[in-house]
């Protein structure tokens, strides 16, 4: 169905089933849903991805805004092929860039037949399709707002820019609840790795039966097409080969991983899980690691370097389901530029940890820990986070020692003052078995009215 003559609509993405949330940001206009149930007209989000929806291309983007938009292409390129079918099938370049001129001109004119003026996002977007609809926005001067989780609770801040921290968020919120503790429940792990008895396997296995009949929805990109529907058998056969990448992988880290001691001074990477949106959009021109690595070993010869990999990366039953994007080769180059890979560190100091973004990287700061960051860290406002983008600024840092309640208490002042309780899809952290805690969005939609008073007043 071919839908027309909308003028000044709004467009939200990922916004699912929050009528609330959702209410609030059409505040009235005409709105365009992808994966949003409660606007004008939703549209289902594999359709959006596929370019599907029914639209009139009478526009053609110049070559001059084509060239402005070229910093994006790497990132999209690689937001899109993550899903790769087979590391030995791997797209043509030219087919790719095809793919990139052809997907920004199809975007440009959804947003013209839409006249779409204001975007709101939730989370960052990484997706491929969401991320040129980003970049396009901005160089159309489209107003877009992103919503962003923090895991601090679960908290929401609200963001125009993917690079923007807590700080870019203007004035203060004044009606936060600072009883309620923003303690850190990062409990990923044991959520996501819970281990299940024998019958919950069991009815585990019995819901996956009717899907065996089903062809799937994937982000697989095979054939020149990305998110592909694709045959149960085939996409059995496709996990099966990205099981026996992890295993192999993780045969070889057990080898190569080895139990240190650490001392103050040194340095320990913590990788990031890639592909995944910590690394590309989040990272920017930081998400190659092992660059960072060498950037490390270039400005700091003269102290250890230690690696540890990130436990999604060696996991089968991570929710992911990626393509595996390491092997041997990758441990060897690790190996080359540093001084060994962490299995466990053996002993207590206070050593310096580096990322790109991570949620470690925040856990370690509130132990008084200094923390190097590559990529775009909500959390660099912190005074012993050191968001870095070249050798001088690592050369540049002055450690200091910390003091860790400082810290917190800082990290709370700004917590309270610039994010709020609450997620778009009102999750909170599962510990161990225990269900899903359903809490009161108050204090979340009083935060998206204050900040949109806020923002337009500005």
């Amino acid at each position: 169905m071919k839908i027309t003559g909308i003028k000044n609509s709004c467009l939200l993405i990922n916004f699912g089933e929050n009528k609330k949330v959702s209410d609030l940001l059409k505040d009235g206009k005409f709105s365009i849903g992808i994966d949003s149930k409660f606007t004008d007209y939703n549209f289902d989000l594999f359709e959006a991805m596929r370019k599907k929806i029914m639209i009139k291309k009478i526009h053609i983007l110049d070559l001059s805004t084509i060239n402005a938009l070229m910093d994006g292409y790497a990132q999209y390129i690689e937001q899109l092929t993550r899903w790769n079918i087979s590391d030995n099938n791997f797209p043509d370049p030219r087919h790719l860039y095809d793919d990139f001129i052809n997907s920004l001109n199809y975007w440009y004119n959804f947003l013209k037949y839409f006249d779409i003026n204001k975007i709101y996002i939730h989370e960052d977007p990484h997706r491929s399709f969401d991320f040129l609809i980003y970049i396009l926005a901005k160089q159309l001067k489209i107003k877009i707002y992103i919503f962003s989780d923090i895991n601090t609770g679960y908290r929401t801040f609200i963001k125009q820019n993917i690079e923007d921290s807590l700080l870019s968020v203007k004035d203060n919120f004044p009606f936060s609840n600072r009883v309620i503790s923003n303690e850190l429940r990062y409990n990923h792990f044991k959520s996501q790795f819970i281990s299940k008895n024998t019958f919950e396997k069991i009815y585990d296995l019995v819901k996956k039966i009717p899907k065996i009949f089903k062809y799937h929805d994937t982000y697989i990109y095979f054939g020149k097409e990305a998110f592909i529907k694709i045959n149960p058998a085939r996409f059995i056969l496709w996990k099966i080969k990205r099981y026996i990448k992890t295993l192999i992988y993780k045969f070889y880290h057990k080898i190569y991983a080895k139990s240190f001691s650490v001392f103050d001074g040194d340095i320990v990477f913590y990788l990031h899980y890639e592909p995944e949106r910590t690394s590309n959009p989040l990272s920017g021109v930081a998400r190659n690691q092992l660059y960072c690595i060498k950037m490390l070993r270039k400005s700091f010869p003269e102290k250890k370097i230690y690696i540890k990999e990130h436990p999604s990366q060696l996991n089968l039953r991570n929710s992911h389901l990626n393509r595996q994007y390491r092997d041997k080769k990758f441990l060897d180059e690790i190996l080359s530029i540093s001084d060994g890979i962490i299995e466990k560190i053996s002993n207590n100091s206070q050593f310096i940890v580096a990322t790109l973004n991570g949620t470690v990287g925040l856990e370690y700061s509130l132990k008084g820990h200094n923390i190097i960051c590559f990529g775009n860290a909500w959390y660099n406002f912190l005074p012993n986070v050191y968001e870095v983008k070249s050798s001088e600024d690592l050369i540049n840092i002055k450690f200091n020692q910390n003091n860790p309640d400082k810290i917190k208490k800082e990290l709370d002042d700004i917590l309270y003052s610039k994010s709020a309780k609450g997620s778009v899809f009102n999750k909170s952290e599962k510990i161990g078995r225990d269900k899903e805690v359903i809490y009161d969005d108050t204090e979340l939609l009083n935060y998206i009215k204050w900040y949109f008073s806020i923002s337009e007043s500005l």
